[in-house]
């Protein structure tokens, strides 16, 4: 999480209270302790340590690569770029011991190292005073709703407090961006649509602290040679069958049986770690039915969208200290927020996100016209003499058949504790990890690396496993 997003998103909350592949299954079902269903960090994460505790176990993914959401991609033969988790926001000491011992290179990006253009031509900057100032007036009010009107939505607040002036002295403009800043690209969703409620699924566990850092996410740790080297080390060795689509999971038995677009499996135990969107479409089907306490955390759960455009340009023609760019517009949405790649990746590249339903109706475009929609934004601001970009990158995470959406978030059907339901064992035969699973939310790739730890120790613990101990 950003520091500028944290200060304010965490203001509220505290207030209150993200190898190896073998061959392809055969004709007779291919038997292992445990079948992982899912190459992301989670299910890498669950795989590498079962098998380094001498479990045998097969990884089954859909696609024709592992990392899930992590997607790291050559751009180019100039650099790499990551086209899903970019960032460790924030202070999460297991993976960053992984990274340490890897001896990754990393960039740490200043999210309050922010310049905002407006349409008048003017820039603002984000400062420490603005966020302190915005945390005790939308904070407040977000406070208040999520204690007295738990569903009102963001926007619904932010409404009111236009009607009742509490913003008077901020632009409108300003305060879209805002929105779009601090609650949309942080949700993958739009305001609309973000519970006040939300805010209390971020609250610490009762007597745990606030880590140092976490309040103000000053520790946003990017990877100039991907967010890859992670999820390839993870996947080291390990028996992975990529192309291979999970169809269902049948649980009745005294075995799991897995059935795949690409033959059958076998186990004793199944660890889903698909995304919380392919779970809500009911990709795969379970036999018996998922309880129905399970299947209606999973019902109330949002699967939020936040898609990126990187556009690489043969020169840097923008302000070259922001490490974050945003241009706000009498309207929230499309192409607001950008962000500075050339001082991760050496290379002239800016790249911007679109979030929620901005997302899903820009996605929907051809590549031409996206590419064209980001320029005649930045044009706006910086003149029509800006060079054409000479290469591009566009993610569509919402119609990617195995993810459904980029991130779970707390949508307006959502309760508090349904994130903890998504993580029960369903008789200790089915069991879940993933970022949906996490017991606090914007954690995406820290907090699936966990939970795919924990999955797989609470396997490690079983006495049905002695020989493995």
């Amino acid at each position: 999480m950003s520091r500028a997003r944290a200060g304010l998103v965490l203001f509220i909350a505290l207030a209150i209270g993200i190898g190896g592949c073998g061959s392809s299954g055969d004709s007779e079902a291919d038997r292992s302790s445990v079948v992982v269903v899912g190459a992301g960090a989670a299910g890498l994460a669950s795989a590498r340590r079962l098998a380094d505790a001498g479990i045998s176990v097969i990884v089954l993914e859909a696609r024709n690569r592992i990392g899930g959401r992590t997607w790291s991609y050559d751009f180019g033969g100039e650099t790499t770029i990551d086209l899903g988790a970019s960032w460790i926001h924030g202070t999460h000491p297991e993976l960053e011991q992984l990274v340490a011992e890897l001896s990754l290179e990393t960039v740490n990006t200043d999210f309050t190292n922010m310049l905002v253009h407006d349409t008048s031509g003017g820039t603002r900057q984000i400062d420490d005073e603005t966020v302190a100032d915005l945390e005790i007036r939308i904070g407040t009010r977000v406070i208040a709703a999520a204690i007295n009107d738990a569903k009102a939505s963001i926007q619904s607040i932010i409404d009111r407090m236009w009607q009742d002036n509490v913003l008077a002295d901020y632009s409108f403009e300003f305060i879209q961006y805002i929105t779009t800043m601090f609650f949309e690209t942080e949700f993958a969703a739009s305001s609309e649509t973000i519970p006040a409620q939300a805010f209390l699924e971020l609250l610490p566990p009762a007597g745990e602290p606030t880590e140092p850092g976490d309040d103000l996410g000053a520790k946003n740790t990017a990877f100039p040679h991907g967010y890859n080297q992670i999820t390839d080390h993870l996947a080291t060795g390990l028996d992975i069958r990529l192309n291979t689509v999970v169809q269902r999971i049948d649980y009745s038995g005294e075995s799991v049986q897995i059935t795949t677009d690409d033959g059958s499996y076998e186990a004793d135990v199944v660890i889903v770690t698909v995304p919380i969107g392919v779970l809500k479409a009911g990709r795969i089907a379970f036999s018996p039915a998922l309880p129905e306490r399970k299947q209606g955390a999973i019902d109330r759960m949002g699967s939020g969208v936040l898609n990126k455009l990187y556009l690489r340009f043969p020169h840097v023609f923008w302000e070259q200290e922001p490490d974050v760019l945003g241009f706000s517009a009498p309207e929230r949405g499309g192409f607001a927020v950008w962000h500075n790649m050339e001082k991760i990746t050496g290379q002239p590249i800016l790249m911007a996100f679109t979030s929620g339903q901005s997302a899903i109706d820009i996605e929907r475009l051809n590549d031409a016209e996206i590419v064209a929609l980001a320029m005649e934004r930045l044009r706006g601001f910086y003149g029509d003499g800006i060079p054409e970009p000479i290469d591009y990158q566009i993610t569509r995470w919402h119609s990617d058949p195995f993810s459904l959406g980029s991130y779970s978030y707390f949508a307006l059907a959502t309760e508090l504790g349904d994130r903890a339901i998504l993580a029960e064992p369903v008789v200790d035969k089915v069991l879940f990890a993933g970022e949906a699973t996490i017991d606090r939310a914007f954690a995406q790739v820290p907090g699936a690396y966990m939970t795919g730890l924990r999955e797989a120790d609470r396997i490690i613990g079983w006495e049905r496993f002695p020989s493995q101990r």
